[in-house]
Formats: C-alpha cells, sequence, structure tokens
C-alpha cells in the first residue's frame, strides 16, 4: 500500500536538495544554507513534532516525530560538515521532518 506522508516526505526533500543547488546564468547560487551551531548545546537538545529550531540563519520547524541537536565531539563516529554540531534526523525516539521556507525570485 502507498503511504502519501512518506511520498510528500520524498518530495519534500527533493525540493529542498534541488532549491539548494539552483543555477542561474550558468553559476550555482547557494540558496538556503544551515551549519546547525545555533543554538549551542553542552550535550543534545530533542526537538519534537511542533517544535521550531531556530538557528543562526532559518527558522525550521519539527513537522513529524523528533531531531537531535547535538555535539559530535560526544559522539567520536560523527563528524560535523562545518563546526562542532550536528542534526540527527532519527530523533528521540522516530525519524523527524523539519521544513523552512525562504524567498525566491522567478
Amino acid at each position: 500500500m502507498l503511504d502519501i506522508k512518506s511520498m510528500f516526505t520524498s518530495i519534500k526533500i527533493v525540493i529542498v536538495v534541488y532549491c539548494a543547488s539552483l543555477t542561474v546564468a550558468g553559476q550555482n547560487e547557494i540558496v538556503l544554507f544551515e551549519d546547525f551551531e545555533t543554538p549551542k548545546t553542552e550535550n543534545f537538545i530533542t526537538y519534537f513534532s511542533g517544535d521550531t529550531l531556530t538557528t543562526s540563519n532559518n527558522v525550521w520547524q519539527v513537522t513529524a516525530d523528533s531531531i537531535d541537536l547535538f555535539e559530535t565531539t560526544d559522539v567520536p563516529e560523527v563528524t560535523s560538515f562545518d563546526g562542532t554540531q550536528a542534526l540527527d534526523m532519527t530523533g528521540t525516539p522516530g525519524a523527524g521532518i523539519i521544513e523552512t521556507s525562504f524567498e525566491s525570485q522567478v
């Protein structure tokens, strides 16, 4: 049986990934950037569905289950892309979905 919620979740992820690498006049233009270094956490913070995660660049809404923001120094098998914090989309206790919005011009 087709899981409509999973299908739409996949579509949202594809749209975000695609939009983050738009090509304008032959050059790549970053339209969405996030490093999840803010807010600073001493260990980890769990955000649940309905919570808002406000970072230095964007405001993110958790729309399903939960996500964990954590210090990579506490988890040696994980490397942060930039800085010392990372976002675990697997969450505690279940996989989460986050979304944000941004303005664009066509």
